[in-house]
């Protein structure tokens, strides 16, 4: 998977924007923008968090909280590798 840097890319096309773009040079500057490397993180668990007797994991990239491990941070985008 390739991950590009979306605010470069908006501000690339925003810049060029008066010049009336077409799709050959939208496409240019979507190949060209920076990649960037994914965000790889892990969640973290709390048992039993506030009293409410359910297992809440937190993003360690962000901290967004998920009744689940899933493979992505649902707020962030960040990759998970297990706990």
């Amino acid at each position: 998977m390739i991950i590009i840097d979306a605010n470069v890319l908006l501000s690339r096309i925003m810049q060029r924007y008066d010049e009336r773009l077409g799709i050959d040079d939208l496409i240019y500057e979507i190949e060209n923008c920076p990649k960037v490397k994914p965000k790889q993180g892990r969640w973290y668990d709390e048992e039993n968090y506030i009293g409410t007797g359910r297992t809440m994991y937190f993003c360690s990239e962000c901290g967004s909280a998920s009744y689940r491990e899933v493979p992505y941070c649902w707020n962030c985008g960040t990759k998970m590798e297990g706990k």
